[in-house]
């Protein structure tokens, strides 16, 4: 998935925060590096900042509603794969399935992922960052539940991510309990 390398989008990490969440992947956003700051009707206004996760639409939708409500804005932020995947040549948010998955995450998390030391909470953002953690079962079965393992040491909590919603209406209301 690395590609070109031009794609690689690090963690936003603090060394404060007691609260890591983990997503699954950069979106365009990220990988270019624009921060969505509000809206105008449906068109996102967006600001350049340095390319980092959760900082496109999503992200927006995540800092705005979700964040506040677990009073966790200033949470640190991962993705499970920190590039964007590429099909004949063109980048897209769509995530490959089967082995080519498992292979990237792996060496993602071997490669890139670390827990601040500071984290007390891992908050697996959708499924991939559930199964990535080593949360059983589905996403959708754990939601809104902690693990009965823990991710070197930490309670993992898990959480559909906000991507999801967009598709999953109904859920809505039921994340915002969770968060």
């Amino acid at each position: 998935m690395y590609g070109d390398g031009r794609g690689f989008v690090p963690d936003s990490l603090s060394n404060e925060s007691p609260v890591t969440i983990v997503a699954q992947n950069p979106g365009e956003l990220e990988e270019v590096g624009r921060r969505v700051t509000h809206y105008v009707g449906k068109d996102a206004m967006t600001e350049p900042c340095e390319p980092q996760p959760m900082v496109g639409k999503t992200g927006y939708w995540l800092r705005q509603t979700f964040l506040p409500l677990a009073g966790a804005e200033d949470a640190s932020i991962a993705n499970v794969l920190k590039c964007r995947w590429q099909v004949n040549g063109v980048r897209t948010n769509k995530l490959p399935t089967g082995a080519t998955l498992k292979a990237a995450v792996t060496h993602c998390m071997n490669a890139h992922f670390r827990v601040p030391p500071q984290t007390r909470l891992l908050i697996a953002h959708g499924g991939p960052a559930w199964e990535a953690l080593g949360g059983p079962g589905t996403i959708h079965e754990w939601r809104g539940h902690l693990s009965p393992d823990t991710y070197q040491g930490r309670p993992v909590f898990a959480t559909l991510h906000t991507a999801d919603l967009f598709h999953e209406a109904r859920m809505d209301l039921v994340a915002r309990k969770d968060w």
